[in-house]
């Protein structure tokens, strides 16, 4: 096997393992961010000696990790559209969002998961592309605002890196949901208990039920959620972390076969976009997971329209300060 395919089979590894559906695809090359880490508004360095990437909170002093590499993964609905703006966009939204920080020192990877209803100002663009200015949105629409492909993943690394305090968002990998029927089929299904009643979804939801989820079964499984239910999302991510949990260990049961691999990369690669180099898919690939799963800190509320995910700020600059600097000695 070529190392081509090698780099491929690595990405449909690590994405069975942290996202929802295990899907493959060609490699953009693209040269990682170099960007520093900004001090936010209440925690300005006090000092001019200080550097941009040294901050000091409640009188500690913190300097960014050199060794963190970051990755956003993203779960996109292309069939999910709505008027924005007056407009119709048709570039999908990022239903499923999880910034992975990868540990280059103790070559460990730590998942972080983001609502999609996060309120953020997201960057509108009219339809020659012009930028139109910001509205205080769900953090999911960024993506319409796009091509659906390269421009709207970076457009939705910058307001994610907005979101950690302009930590750098180096590489991106969005995944299409529309192949994750055609990709449960392929491996034979996934395997899980229903933890509660889910009949409304479908009538073998039943609580305690063990199934095969396979094809449209498994899709509704992992998207559906009642909009007219306030914190339904919530459920919903819930569901998308046990699918993927069950998806990881079937996946990796079939690790030494190269033939599977192969045919499942012949079937994936329509339905995944990435800006990642093979150094970062071969890591991702080899770094282990660390079993704990963060959340961006905050509270649903049902907003005028749709709910709305308020970011509890002091928390998520404490997991900035925690996951991404160390104190200075």
């Amino acid at each position: 096997m070529n190392n081509k395919k090698k780099i491929i089979i690595g990405i449909l590894i690590t994405a069975a393992a942290i996202v929802l559906i295990g899907i493959i695809g060609h490699l953009v090359y693209q040269k990682n961010q170099k960007t520093m880490v900004t001090a936010s508004s209440d925690a300005q360095p006090e000092s001019d000696e200080l550097d941009n990437s040294t901050v000091i909170y409640n009188g500690q002093t913190y300097k960014l990790r050199r060794d963190i590499k970051t990755v956003l993964f993203m779960g996109v609905d292309k069939k999910n559209q709505e008027m924005l703006e007056e407009r119709p966009v048709n570039g999908g939204q990022s239903d499923c969002m999880i910034l992975l920080v990868m540990d280059t020192k103790n070559k460990t990877t730590k998942m972080i998961q983001i609502s999609r209803e996060t309120m953020v100002d997201i960057s509108l663009y009219n339809e020659d592309g012009d930028f139109a200015g910001t509205q205080n949105a769900q953090i999911c629409l960024q993506y319409a605002y796009g091509d659906g492909k390269t421009r709207s993943c970076w457009l939705t690394k910058q307001v994610v890196s907005s979101l950690f305090y302009n930590i750098a968002i180096n590489n991106c990998i969005a995944l299409n949901v529309e192949g994750l029927s055609v990709l449960t089929t392929a491996i034979g299904g996934v395997n899980i208990m229903i933890p509660q009643d889910y009949t409304v979804i479908d009538p073998s939801f039943t609580a305690g039920a063990q199934l095969n989820l396979q094809g449209d079964q498994a899709l509704k499984y992992v998207q559906y959620r009642d909009t007219s239910v306030s914190g339904s999302n919530n459920d919903r991510m819930e569901r998308q972390m046990q699918f993927l949990t069950a998806l990881a260990s079937q996946m990796k049961e079939k690790a030494g076969d190269n033939n599977w691999y192969t045919n499942m990369m012949d079937i994936a690669n329509p339905y995944m976009v990435t800006d990642a180099d093979a150094e970062t898919i071969q890591q991702l690939s080899s770094y282990s997971l660390e079993t704990e799963i963060l959340k961006v800190p905050g509270e649903s509320v049902a907003g005028a329209e749709h709910d709305e995910y308020h970011v509890d700020v002091d928390g998520l600059y404490q997991m900035v300060l925690d996951v991404f600097y160390e104190v200075k000695e």
